[in-house]
């Protein structure tokens, strides 16, 4: 057994090919997400965003409104006007959205600036609650607790619910981490092919070589998995410690998650490897094909793309395997969720399983007539 997954293994690090895809690539386009994405990335994501303050006069004080225009001039430029006229500037796409003094917030599309509009309002609507629990406990410091709400620093940031901050940029690395997850189908393609007789020479000798069966098949499969596994985690300790971006979280979960993306990747890849005769290159074509659609869904051009499709097509993002790894991600390093992280894990895994049971299924009774 041991020989064979030796031999396995150096079968595995000369297709340069299949290197390339599952560990080169994910690397050069990290960092090239590092240099394009860098400090300054989102500069225009953070710029003073346009928006309408519809004052209707049915608010109980004028509270809200002030802390909207304490934020004209850095995180938005607030032009004060009647609902009416809020309305149709909306619709002309002169504003982002529209904030009512009744605490409330209509935004024209979904996206990056409409993600800031709403933090805005969830964190004034948060520390109200908060000065309305002290005004009934602690009267006496309701002046200093009312004068911090004031304060424009604590809406300048953009944080999720876990505490953590959220930079944006990191859709970008989640992205790239989930696609070099994704490209273990092409190990996985190859692994089939190396033991299928009509796919290629290699598995031509090795089925009639006196190895069990069985055996030629698990060596390959440890050596698949585990060295796609190696890859991803390259790739995570490559953007982490080489280019230096903070993901947050601790390696550890990033390591459970890498483990359980790459095994759907090489999943994928052994079920397309064993449910046709056609070429490889067809193959190869096809996987090329699914893996890059599961990655743009998952954001990996933009993180509006997840968003856009939760809000018209939110099964795809429960069975996207790219989304579920980046999602993962996210649940782990920045919204501290851990029954979201524990599904989407668990949803990985049950697909693994399932294209595994599959292949096995699809192969264990193949016999040739002629070799």
């Amino acid at each position: 057994m041991g020989h064979l997954i030796k031999y396995r293994l150096l079968q595995f690090l000369r297709e340069k090919s299949t290197m390339f895809w599952s560990l080169a690539f994910p690397l050069i386009l990290s960092t090239f997400f590092y240099f394009s994405f860098g400090e300054h990335a989102y500069d225009d994501a953070f710029a003073e965003i346009p928006v309408a303050l519809a004052e209707t006069g049915k608010a109980a004080d004028d509270s809200f409104s002030r802390v909207i225009g304490s934020l004209d001039g850095s995180l938005l430029s607030v032009r004060r006007t009647d609902e009416k006229e809020a309305l149709r500037l909306l619709e002309e796409g002169k504003v982002e959205g529209v904030f009512y003094d009744t605490e409330k917030l209509v935004v024209g599309a979904s996206g990056t600036r409409a993600s800031i509009l709403g933090s805005v309002l969830t964190s004034y609507q948060e520390q109200a609650g908060i000065l309305a629990d002290i005004g009934r406990e602690h009267p006496e410091r309701l002046e200093q607790a009312a004068a911090s709400l004031l304060r424009q620093d604590d809406l300048m940031e953009e944080g999720a619910a876990g505490g953590q901050s959220l930079d944006l940029s990191l859709s970008f690395f989640f992205a790239a981490i989930a696609m070099a997850a994704m490209y273990g189908c092409f190990p996985g393609l190859q692994s089939v092919a190396e033991t299928r007789a009509n796919l290629s020479a290699l598995g031509a000798r090795q089925c009639i070589s006196p190895v069990h069966r069985m055996k030629r098949i698990l060596a390959g499969s440890l050596v698949t998995y585990a060295a796609e596994f190696l890859n991803v985690v390259i790739v995570l300790c490559y953007i982490r410690y080489v280019l230096g971006v903070d993901l947050g979280g601790s390696m550890a979960g990033m390591l459970v998650i890498c483990l359980f993306g790459s095994m759907t990747g090489v999943s994928l890849g052994v079920i397309v490897g064993c449910g046709s005769r056609k070429s490889q290159e067809l193959k190869t074509g096809i996987l090329i094909g699914v893996s890059m659609v599961s990655c743009f869904l998952g954001g990996l051009m933009s993180p509006d793309i997840q968003t856009m499709t939760e809000e018209y097509f939110p099964l795809l993002n429960h069975v996207n395997p790219a989304t579920l790894i980046s999602n993962a991600m996210y649940c782990l390093n920045v919204y501290h969720d851990r029954g979201h992280l524990i599904q989407n894990l668990g949803t990985l895994g049950v697909m693994s399983a399932v294209l595994v049971i599959l292949a096995f299924l699809l192969v264990r009774r193949e016999r040739y007539e002629s070799l």
